[in-house]
């Protein structure tokens, strides 16, 4: 091949820019897709852990408060795995609307008031059972259900505890729909997934002409033709491929979340983990494995045909050349 200098930098170039177009697709076609997300929460069967866990998480999290067992019958009525679905996708097509910058806000939204209708029956039915208030019982906890007030009615009650609970941010999102919306950076006003495409667009369009360029420049030998395009694939694919087997490797030695303590946060139970990493782990995991894997099948095929262009180069002898009829 002519111009060899030349040919060493447009394989500099193609090796960078095909890792930066390989990683950007597999992060268009992974955790830059919405169908994704969806797929992996079905596959590791989350909604159902979700279902059989949330009202153990309740229940931990607020042991010894008064109240603690309605809320979590509330939540076991109320999060269900339909629910939670439906509560997931829908704010998954939101995020990535905002992400692609076909909307101009990012919007997450979540509706808790079939949750605060069912807390209230919970509630409801166990009122009139509760021992009149005394200067030793009454608490200034309005969800604390040791006693009720002399002469108020459950719906008096109902008024008060949603009037207090109101003037509380954190615990006012559980009584109504939850809604966060955030507008689009003005630096990106395209959607940041679509800073993603044009990069990846470009470094695969360069990539492109880059091994024009090659073919044109060894054109008049085979061996040439088939080494100076192989051998620009095969060095990114093997980096690609060595760094796929050691991440597919690593994977096993994930921490479960359970193993974490919460020395840090005094006031959550360290039981409150349990249910979280039930609830998390095979989620986790099977992303990982599911992104290694499928680079891992990408990186082998391309590496494959690299290496079978460079040993193709050896059956042409070094003089050979393509014999181009005259015209």
């Amino acid at each position: 091949m002519k111009h060899k200098c030349l040919g060493v930098f447009l394989a500099f170039l193609f090796v960078l820019l095909f890792i930066i177009s390989f990683t950007l697709y597999n992060l268009k076609t992974t955790l830059g897709n919405p169908n994704f997300y969806t797929k992996e929460l079905l596959k590791s069967n989350f909604y159902s852990l979700a279902e059989q866990n949330i009202p153990k998480i309740f229940e931990q999290n607020l042991q010894g408060m008064g109240g603690s067992q309605e809320l979590a019958a509330a939540a076991k009525d109320t999060f269900k795995a339909d629910w939670l679905k439906n509560q997931i996708e829908k704010n998954i097509t939101n995020f990535f609307s905002w992400f692609y910058g076909r909307t101009q806000n990012l919007e997450i939204t979540l509706s808790f008031s079939e949750f605060k209708d069912n807390y209230f029956k919970e509630v409801e039915i166990k009122y009139d059972t509760l021992p009149v208030c005394t200067s030793k019982n009454i608490s200034e906890n309005p969800i604390e259900l040791t006693c009720r007030q002399k002469g108020v009615t459950f719906l008096q009650f109902k008024e008060n505890i949603i009037k207090e609970i109101n003037q509380t941010p954190d615990a006012k999102v559980f009584l109504d729909d939850f809604t966060f919306n955030a507008p689009l950076s003005p630096f990106l006003l395209s959607g940041p997934g679509n800073i993603i495409n044009w990069v990846f667009y470009i470094s695969t369009g360069l990539i492109f002409l880059i091994l024009v360029l090659i073919i044109i420049m060894s054109r008049n030998s085979l061996r040439s033709l088939f080494r100076w395009v192989g051998i620009p694939l095969i060095i990114p694919s093997f980096l690609l491929l060595s760094f796929s087997i050691v991440g597919r490797f690593l994977i096993q030695f994930i921490p479960s979340i359970s193993s974490f303590t919460h020395s840090g946060y005094p006031f959550s139970p360290v039981d409150y983990s349990t249910g979280i990493s039930q609830l998390l782990d095979s989620l986790i995991r099977n992303i990982f494995l599911d992104l290694a894997n499928r680079k891992l099948i990408e990186t082998i095929l391309i590496f494959g045909l690299a290496l079978v262009l460079i040993i193709v180069s050896f059956f042409f002898k070094k003089k050979d050349e393509i014999i181009i009829p005259k015209t």
